[in-house]
């Protein structure tokens, strides 16, 4: 919450600028200054600045609300609290669709189709509510350059022919997606900073980030010293933000991650991750390099990162046309 910008924590549009003249644009940026730096930047008095601080603390300090109101806020429109699949067995499974104000991962082997997965939910989002969509504009982070705009045309067209029935009402979708390709960490997360104004300004419905786990793992090698720390900052840094960014708007925030393969030196002892996994013919229980060594496929980025989302999607191969997907220990079919 203290990326919140200063035009959200309540001060005159004159100090906002003020305040922007020296580069402090966020909640967090006027609450690392002492108050002797406040009061050279604001031109204000003693008493006026711990006023001024007091105020951006509350803006950005998190609101107290109890189950009854969460439970009121939810039963009042159930149909708000979520983003339907039209995948009639997963919207079953998950009590509705994609929540609404928290995190969804989405983790497959490669290929497995993660990424028409995204772009068929950016569709979605699009949509009137009276057609169960959320009638607003996607953000999509695009970390592995796979958006097609030719494939979001062609599932639009082909999933809803009578709403899509003109070029110009496809036209008029695709203007609704706003596409970010971020290729690094740095330039993942500054994007991830700056999402709040832009919900606000282009009503935003539904932010995609796909995927985590390829610029990640790129840059941090987790043999080298220090950088799993890095790693896990990086991880948890944008998480938070996202987190607060869905809740605050109640918006769904999807995340697309891979699989690996992790071994296990004994019973119950699980190591650290150690490849992608692109064979999953290892189980549990099998032997790797004549070892006693057992393998199991989990999704990557590690305990920190998986305490981080709030539901995770598992998708995998049934046979040629179909997917599994996997919520907790739920499992369902789809084409």
């Amino acid at each position: 919450m203290a990326a919140k910008k200063l035009r959200r924590a309540q001060l005159s549009q004159e100090m906002c600028e003020r305040l922007s003249r020296y580069q402090i644009t966020t909640c967090q940026d006027f609450l690392c200054l002492s108050l002797l730096e406040l009061m050279k930047v604001t031109g204000q008095s003693y008493y006026e600045v711990q006023k001024l601080l007091c105020k951006v603390s509350r803006a950005c300090a998190p609101k107290m609300q109890t189950a009854y109101e969460m439970k009121l806020r939810k039963s009042v429109n159930p149909s708000s609290a979520f983003l339907s699949t039209t995948l009639h067995s997963l919207d079953r499974v998950l009590h509705g669709g994609v929540p609404c104000g928290s995190l969804t991962e989405i983790t497959s082997p490669p290929g497995c189709g993660k990424t028409q997965f995204c772009i068929m939910l950016s569709v979605l989002a699009t949509l009137p509510v009276s057609m169960g969509g959320l009638d607003g504009a996607v953000i999509y982070i695009d970390t592995e350059s796979a958006f097609s705009a030719e494939r979001l045309i062609e599932i639009a067209a082909n999933r809803f022919p009578a709403y899509y029935d003109s070029d110009e009402k496809l036209l008029c979708m695709t203007r609704s997606i706003h596409l970010y390709r971020e290729l690094t960490c740095c330039s993942v997360l500054k994007r991830i900073m700056s999402l709040e104004e832009e919900i606000i300004l282009k009503k935003v419905k539904l932010v995609i980030i796909d995927s985590v786990a390829s610029v990640v793992r790129k840059e941090f090698d987790t043999k080298l010293q220090g950088n799993l720390a890095e790693r896990s900052n990086f991880l948890t840094r944008g998480a938070s933000v996202l987190k607060y960014l869905a809740e605050e708007f109640s918006i769904p925030v999807i995340l697309t991650n891979q699989i690996t393969t992790a071994l296990s030196s004994g019973p119950g002892v699980r190591a650290d991750l150690v490849s992608p996994a692109d064979d999953l013919s290892l189980s549990e229980g099998s032997s790797v390099s004549g070892k006693r060594d057992s393998a199991y496929v989990t999704a990557a980025l590690g305990n920190t990162w998986s305490h981080s989302v709030n539901t995770r999607l598992i998708l995998q191969y049934h046979d040629l046309p179909t997917r599994q997907a996997m919520s907790n220990v739920l499992l369902l079919q789809f084409i």
